[in-house]
């Protein structure tokens, strides 16, 4: 590849620039601050583009820099290329709001290549920007003393030995994949595992117990089925006062009456029963007639006796002159006297009996009217009638059978009330309970919550620990990796590089030096015919040959024998003597077939082209 021209529209310090290039050499003159760094920053942004800083390191970056100042100049420029026998035109926008940034003609077919960036990377034949700033685009050594230099040097020479690319460097990488490592390990939370683990038991536990019978949720069931026992409470205590207050009057009844029970009715009945059998007695008695004829007819003979008797003892046995007749006088006058006394006594007897019986009925009738009148006031007749007093007695002992009736029906009751408020405290046990598991069950869904958000969280940690475990295991692959590599790399890479860069050195030196060697530690040594230099022996000048003709191998090696690209120096030659630059551009000019851009302060570069008859296109800036 070779770059034909550019064609600068904005870039820096430049505006509608245009150079154009031969297929060999090209020195670039200008003083300092002219615009050398700028026209080189340009030719790479058209290879790569400018990528924009983010945050406050943009207003200071590479794209901030070289960004015109008047807005009206569009920031953008053309490149004109040579590659496998046609033209393409590269054309960028670098503007931020650039609608095409890149594109890229084949003007040799008239043709739009359609993916310019891969087409850019087959041009550049693989090249990272960061490999072709340190091969192909080829500055002096950064460091200004001398021992700088070798340390500087002995860096890229062990860097492309161990990686094949001068940009890394494998300690620091090392280091840095430790320190990474080592930053990566500490954000690792192993308990978060265990934690979410634990948390997951418990959580499975928890919802298990929650789910069991315990925590049913029948409050509402039971409130209701206790309001319904409540319900029949409150009619059972209605009937119970309908039935107090039938039963006081029933009570009252029977008290009004002089009774407290049934068995004081019986015992009444009773009484009543052998008061009323002697009354009835002493009244049939009493009223039968006989027994008055009879007291009176004994009371007639007595007399008549008495007569009789009165009448046998003054005619007296005087008169009678017999024994038998005296005896028969005797006779007579102690039968009719026994007959006299006999009727008289029982004459007497019977008026006592019947006075006896006329007493035994008085007394029966008042206990009657006693008895009768303690349960009735409606008898106004002096002998009460029994059946009256009968059926009274029966209805009472029909009151006292209800009394009984309704307390048995007011037991029951109570018995039913007792039995409902042992369901009620059931039911309040019961509710309460559940309450209470209610409530623990709140707090167990409040526990079970919070793990579960804490095991959501506990999965990001986790996630995160995957995270940085896949970056550990990455970072231990790399690590091992680059050892790996860098081994072999320095067995094959740094093997190639060695012999390239010291075929290429002995020519820079015009054959001073042979070779270059590394030993296992890094040491660089130049090869003489007479003995193995270190390179902290050199002079600045042979160490920058050794650093340029260790760039132009890396840059060979790694564009992989595609064509080679353009080389382009920048103030490269700085510490070559006159000597080492003609030898070096003479070289240049007859070995290597590449095209050749030289950006030089000085104008020893053309004055020595110029006076060896070397053919170069010479711009000035």
């Amino acid at each position: 590849m070779k770059i034909l021209e550019i064609d600068i529209k904005g870039f820096g310090k430049f505006h509608d620039r245009h150079i154009e290039f031969n297929d060999k050499l090209n020195v670039i003159y200008g003083y300092n601050e002219t615009g050398k760094s700028t026209m080189h920053t340009f030719i790479r942004a058209m290879f790569y583009g400018l990528e924009r800083a983010r945050g406050r390191a943009g207003r200071h970056d590479t794209w901030s820099r070289y960004e015109p100042w008047d807005i009206e100049i569009p920031y953008a420029g053309v490149m004109r290329v040579w590659h496998d026998g046609e033209v393409y035109r590269i054309e960028r926008n670098f503007s931020k709001n650039a609608s095409v940034p890149l594109s890229v003609v084949n003007e040799t077919r008239g043709l739009v290549v359609e993916s310019p960036k891969a087409f850019l990377n087959e041009l550049m034949c693989g090249l990272t920007e960061t490999a072709y700033i340190n091969t192909v685009s080829i500055g002096q050594l950064k460091s200004a003393t001398d021992s700088g230099m070798v340390n500087e040097l002995k860096h890229h020479i062990s860097n492309m030995n161990s990686t094949g690319n001068f940009s890394i460097n494998i300690t620091k990488a090392s280091t840095f994949l430790k320190s990474q490592r080592k930053t990566f390990a500490s954000q690792i939370r192993p308990e978060a595992s265990n934690a979410y683990s634990s948390n997951l038991a418990e959580i499975i536990n928890i919802e298990k117990e929650i789910n069991s019978p315990i925590y049913s949720n029948t409050i509402a069931a039971l409130k209701e089925a206790r309001a319904a026992n409540s319900q029949k409470e409150a009619k059972l205590l209605e009937s119970k006062k309908e039935l107090i207050e039938e039963l006081s009057q029933n009570r009252r009844i029977l008290e009004d009456n002089g009774f407290d029970d049934r068995n004081e009715i019986e015992e009444f009945k009773s009484d009543l029963d052998y008061v009323y059998k002697n009354f009835d007695s002493a009244k049939n008695k009493v009223s039968k007639q006989h027994f008055k004829f009879t007291a009176v007819i004994s009371i007639l003979l007595s007399g008549i006796f008495a007569a009789v008797t009165v009448y046998l003892f003054m005619s007296g046995p005087e008169n009678l002159t017999s024994s038998s007749s005296i005896l028969k006088h005797n006779i007579f006058l102690g039968i009719s006297a026994l007959l006299c006394l006999g009727f008289l006594i029982a004459s007497e007897f019977m008026i006592k009996s019947f006075s006896s019986q006329r007493r035994i009925l008085k007394n029966a009738t008042s206990e009657l009217l006693e008895l009768f009148d303690g349960i009735t006031d409606d008898i106004k007749e002096p002998l009460p009638d029994i059946n009256i007093l009968n059926k009274k007695l029966d209805d009472l002992k029909d009151i006292s059978l209800k009394i009984s009736d309704l307390e048995k029906k007011i037991d029951d009751i109570n018995e039913e009330l007792s039995q409902i408020h042992d369901i009620e405290e059931k039911y309040n046990i019961e509710i309460e309970n559940q309450q209470k598991n209610q409530w623990e069950l709140e707090k167990q869904i409040e526990h079970l919550s919070n793990l579960k958000d804490e095991n959501t969280a506990l999965k990001r940690v986790i996630a995160e620990n995957e995270r940085l475990q896949t970056e550990v295991s990455a970072i231990d692959m790399a690590y091992n990796t680059i050892q790996n590599l860098s081994h072999t790399i320095r067995n094959s890479f740094g093997m190639h590089l060695n012999t390239e860069a010291s075929m290429l050195i002995k020519e820079i030196t015009d054959g001073a030096y042979d070779s270059m060697s590394v030993d296992e530690n890094l040491n660089v040594f130049m090869n003489t015919k007479d003995k193995l230099v270190p390179i902290e022996q050199v002079s600045s000048g042979t160490m920058d040959q050794i650093y340029l003709a260790l760039r132009l191998a890396s840059a060979k090696l790694l564009q992989g024998g595609q064509g080679p690209l353009p080389l382009i120096f920048d103030d490269s030659f700085v510490n070559y003597d006159e000597h080492r630059l003609y030898s070096t551009l003479k070289w240049f000019n007859e070995f290597y077939d590449t095209q050749i851009i030289v950006f030089t302060c000085h104008t020893r570069e053309a004055e020595l082209l110029e006076s060896s008859n070397i053919e170069f296109n010479l711009i000035q800036i």
